[in-house]
């Protein structure tokens, strides 16, 4: 996974994973030229390796996968989106479920 689009319509959250190899991200289908957009994907990129950036991924997708099993009559509730999110979440996003249960040292969220 490299880039992550959440888009959000009628209470139902879309995620669009647009990808290759991680290393290849900044390299491909940008114009070379064009050093902005270069350097945007770049701070992008680096943005999702970050610890802010590991969080924001798996709060989306621990609320896309809420929302796509709420999606009713059961049977369009894309079972396999839903399957691969929850892959993603157990192998390379768990912060936000870690966070929000208390697992992990230091327990959950404080309360000030």
């Amino acid at each position: 996974m490299l880039a992550l689009t959440i888009h959000t319509h009628r209470n139902t959250v879309l995620l669009v994973f647009q990808g290759r190899k991680p290393k290849d991200i900044a390299m491909t289908d940008i114009d070379h030229n064009d050093t902005e957009a270069y350097n945007e994907r770049a701070i992008a990129y680096n943005f999702t390796r970050s610890a802010r950036g590991q969080f924001i991924i798996s709060q989306a997708l621990h609320i896309a996968v809420e929302e796509l099993k709420k999606v009713k009559p059961k049977a369009m509730q894309e079972q396999s989106n839903i399957i691969d999110m929850e892959y993603l979440v157990e192998h390379l996003y768990p912060l936000y479920r870690v966070v929000h249960s208390g697992e992990g040292e230091g327990g959950g969220p404080q309360d000030d």
